[in-house]
């Protein structure tokens, strides 16, 4: 190709209209009000799942027979009691609104929100981690309680499966809110 073959196509290429990115005042409100009430639903489901662990295993360690059940039940507990008072204390946090209603006020509040919620949820792997010596002490105990092992093994792949699956969607969930932060930036200085 020539020179002067390339001339017609970059000329075409030049030609094309520049798209801006703009949103209106009242879209970026209706966006963050919809993340704010996703953020309470998911809080709320944080909250009734650790409450139901909690109560679980609590009622585990009183009542399961072998010393190391009742450890691993106790540590299990102790970690969804944790739990609840991180979903209270983290997740439920949140930044102070502006009065000001203009968009790029608006914009920077949306993305605070955004980028606390990904923090969360790419912290994910260590909470899981937290269950662990809980986890591996119950199957453990269950062995030595005469539980047979592959029944143990089967519910510490049920319990490993489980694990991945939270911190996969956490994954997923904190690249579409980077996705949203950088819109959010783009409009803040395009």
């Amino acid at each position: 190709m020539t020179k002067s073959d390339e001339d017609p196509i970059q000329s075409i290429w030049k030609s094309q209209p520049i798209l801006t990115v703009s949103i209106t005042p009242e879209a970026m409100r209706a966006r963050a009000a919809q993340f704010e009430t996703e953020t309470r639903t998911r809080n709320k489901v944080d909250y009734v799942s650790f409450a139901l662990v909690a109560v679980f295993f609590g009622i585990g360690a009183l009542t399961v027979q072998g010393a190391v059940v009742r450890v691993g039940a106790l540590l299990l507990a102790v970690w969804a009691v944790i739990g609840l008072y991180s979903v209270r204390r983290f997740h439920g946090l949140k930044a102070q609104r502006s009065t000001e209603s203009s968009p790029s006020s608006c914009a920077a509040w949306y993305q605070q929100q955004l980028e606390r919620q990904r923090d969360v949820a790419l912290s994910r792997p260590w909470g899981i981690a937290l269950a662990l010596p809980g986890f591996a002490l119950l199957l453990v105990g269950y062995v030595d309680n005469g539980v047979p092992w592959t029944a143990s093994v089967l519910l510490g792949g049920l319990g490993l499966f489980g694990g991945v699956a939270v911190v996969i969607h956490g994954k997923i969930l904190a690249g579409r809110w980077q996705e949203e932060i950088n819109f959010l930036q783009k409009l803040r200085t395009g």
